[in-house]
């Protein structure tokens, strides 16, 4: 399995913790600095069935604003296919780390 699991409580658990980070960029009017430039966690929580898969496969849509695509996928370690919901509390959010602060 490629996601972290949740740690075991002895009892069926309904959800599973998907722990995410995302970068939240934005720009000030008039200047090339950002305004706000921060790295946000996001506990998302998983709800449904999981699958193992034999083989996968990723693909990015290019994109200057979000250039992921230029990076090379060197080795497909694992894939896991998931049926279900997915759901994100504003409180759980985090900020774990504030670059314009430093």
């Amino acid at each position: 399995m490629t996601l972290p699991l949740p740690p075991p409580t002895g009892k069926e658990q309904k959800t599973v913790a998907l722990p995410t980070a995302s970068l939240k960029v934005m720009p000030q009017v008039g200047s090339d600095e950002p305004l706000v430039a921060r790295v946000i966690g996001s506990p998302w929580l998983m709800s449904g069935d999981f699958y193992k898969a034999s083989e996968g496969s990723i693909s990015y849509r290019k994109s200057e604003a979000d250039p992921f695509y230029k990076l090379p996928v060197l080795k497909v370690l694992g894939a896991t296919y998931f049926e279900g919901d997915m759901s994100l509390a504003f409180k759980d959010m985090k900020v774990l780390a504030d670059w314009l602060k430093k």
